[in-house]
């Protein structure tokens, strides 16, 4: 509790995040710092990515704002999870995979636009978004896990491309 701050050697190279792949039990994190020494986890701009910048494992919480690097092609499970305040995110194309609850209860965001090259959204991607009120899919996705949008009670219009089979 209080936790404001993960600093350098919190996580050694075999370790998961004390965190857990979001940040809902820490909700005053304003930034994690990984060392440089890290083999497995990196941050940048106080954001928590595989080594490679691959993939986005744990937002902070406080932060507001999210230009996610042209080299990821994956968001985390639960990696937005409780993040109340962000109300605008910028996906680049190169992401291909929204994971698991990824953006649970972001009540802050209104409107999201995915890309043609996101192919999946897991289960409960974007729910308990309550004033998420659009979302725009891309031509390409194929596959929306069960509740992606459960109560998103002021989501007034979607459109599924042609494209979903599952």
């Amino acid at each position: 509790k209080g936790v404001k701050e993960i600093g350098p050697g919190t996580c050694d190279k075999s370790a998961i995040p004390p965190f857990g792949g979001g940040s809902t039990h820490y909700p005053n994190l304003k930034e994690i710092i990984v060392s440089p020494e890290n083999e497995v986890y990196t941050s940048v701009d106080g954001v928590l990515y595989n080594k490679d910048v691959t993939k986005l494992i744990t937002f902070p919480t406080v932060k507001t704002s999210c230009e996610i690097p042209n080299s990821v092609t994956s968001i985390g499970d639960y990696a937005f999870r409780d993040c109340t305040g962000l109300t605008s995110i910028t996906i680049p194309n190169s992401v291909t995979n929204i994971g698991y609850c990824a953006f649970y209860n972001c009540i802050s965001m209104t409107s999201i636009t995915l890309s043609d090259s996101i192919v999946s959204i897991d289960y409960s991607a974007f729910s308990n978004c309550v004033n998420l009120t659009s979302i725009s899919l891309g031509e390409n996705i194929v596959s929306i896990g069960e509740y992606a949008f459960a109560n998103c009670s002021s989501l007034t219009e979607i459109t599924i491309p042609g494209n979903v089979a599952s």
